[in-house]
């Protein structure tokens, strides 16, 4: 597979898994879509175009990185790096996309999925400060779940009622 092809697909991994952790709040595939080019033409912030809908209760801006190896002790090191860059068009994608809080979404071969997100949204045990924003490294999972319980803090936007009866339990003394 090549390099492009590959994260092609896990871009659109990543996008569906957004979709299934977001259902229940009446997300489908058309709220969250790999970008036209990748994130590499003017107007798009990230890797992924997300609807106004899910934006709203996903403030995220994405970059998606899916290499053989990943250096992540260049992440700490003062020295110019492909990961470092990283870094640079993640918060680039974030300011495109105003309002919303740059994530780093990065897998290497035959490894877990991790997030690295930026400006302290999450609290995590992995705190990196990095050209001066401070920076929470997760499992990818972990992200996704923190995300979905930051959704409180938008009341208007709560879960949606399923349609169908309700279950009801009966009493013994019937």
């Amino acid at each position: 597979m090549s390099g492009k092809s590959k994260g092609s697909a896990f871009e659109r991994k990543i996008a569906k898994e957004i979709v299934k952790a977001y259902r229940h709040f009446g997300i489908t595939q058309k709220d969250c879509w790999r970008s036209t080019l990748s994130g590499g033409h003017s107007r798009a912030a990230g890797d992924l175009e997300i609807s106004e809908r899910l934006e709203k209760i996903f403030p995220f801006c994405l970059e998606m990185k899916h290499r053989k190896k990943i250096r992540y002790e260049n992440f700490l090191l003062d020295k110019k790096s492909e990961e470092k860059s990283w870094i640079t068009q993640t918060l680039d994608g974030a300011r495109k996309a105003r309002g919303t809080y740059p994530v780093l979404v990065m897998r290497a071969n035959n490894c877990p999925i991790y997030a690295l997100v930026g400006r302290g949204e999450f609290e995590s045990n992995t705190e990196l400060n990095i050209d001066s924003v401070l920076w929470n490294l997760m499992p990818w999972k972990t992200f996704l779940k923190k995300a979905i319980r930051g959704i409180k803090r938008f009341p208007r936007l709560r879960r949606r009622k399923r349609n169908g009866p309700r279950r009801t339990a009966k009493r013994k003394d019937e």
